[in-house]
């Protein structure tokens, strides 16, 4: 509502009463009251005046939830916001809200981030009160390149220390594993990914289907993946596939 709320005192030349704020989100006076509070506490500067209502005369250069979902005007982009202060990495963020099913175009913005990367993850300073750190999140319609895809789980296969497909930064028992097999194939609209190995670290499947997925999108070059085993970096390694669809098949004794 408190978005809302400011998009309306921008649009008012004057003031807009308090009964009609109520009127127009069916709320109590207590209600619009508190939004206002919650505003001005916010950094903006809103009067108040009896028997005329609240007009918006100004504010300090903040960067809020509110703020930005008032001046959203797109059709689908950023019809879902979410503002930190301070997060790791808008990247990861976003990711995250992918992989939990949150619709294209969900954004992500922060004023501060801690772990901020770039291009071949270098690091990305992102000091607060300087830029504005965002991503959007897309889920394109595209076809996976399935011969890159193939290629690179060639030099995944094998005897490996798979340490940079581990969602675990806390493991301290062996991250070698041995994957006899990753099949790769396209059966109509469905690609099914099928590994067989003698065991897998936490999410090491989704990670691999995930690193494969963005050489299939050529976000990244079958070859990369051999830099992507040795650096032994979960950040070095591709995004966390949702876990749906996923299931075991099978076990060999």
């Amino acid at each position: 509502m408190k978005s809302e709320i400011l998009t309306l005192l921008r649009e008012q030349d004057g003031y807009i009463s308090g009964q009609e704020l109520c009127d127009r989100f069916g709320v109590s006076r207590t209600a619009v009251w508190k939004a206002i509070k919650q505003l001005k506490e916010s950094g903006y500067d809103i009067e108040a005046v009896p028997n005329k209502g609240y007009h918006l005369a100004g504010q300090k250069d903040v960067l809020t939830q509110n703020e930005i979902e008032s001046r959203m005007h797109t059709k689908w982009i950023g019809k879902e916001v979410y503002y930190k202060d301070i997060t790791a990495s808008t990247n990861l963020d976003v990711k995250k809200l992918l992989e939990d099913g949150a619709k294209e175009g969900v954004l992500v913005v922060g004023g501060q981030q801690t772990q901020g990367r770039g291009r071949r993850g270098r690091s990305w300073q992102s000091p607060p009160d300087t830029n504005i750190y965002m991503s959007l999140g897309l889920r394109p319609d595209y076809q996976p390149d399935l011969a890159a895809m193939q290629r690179a789980a060639e030099i995944l296969t094998g005897e490996h220390d798979y340490k940079s497909f581990c969602s675990n930064p806390q493991m301290k028992k062996s991250t070698v594993r041995i994957v006899d097999s990753i099949e790769i194939v396209r059966r109509k609209d469905y690609i099914y990914f099928n590994y067989h190995g003698t065991g897998f670290l936490q999410n090491m499947v989704r990670i691999l289907t995930g690193t494969l997925l963005e050489v299939g999108q050529g976000k990244r070059t079958p070859e990369s993946v051999w830099q992507t085993l040795e650096a032994k970096d979960r950040t070095q390694a591709g995004y966390t596939a949702p876990p749906q669809g996923l299931c075991l098949m099978r076990v060999d004794y």
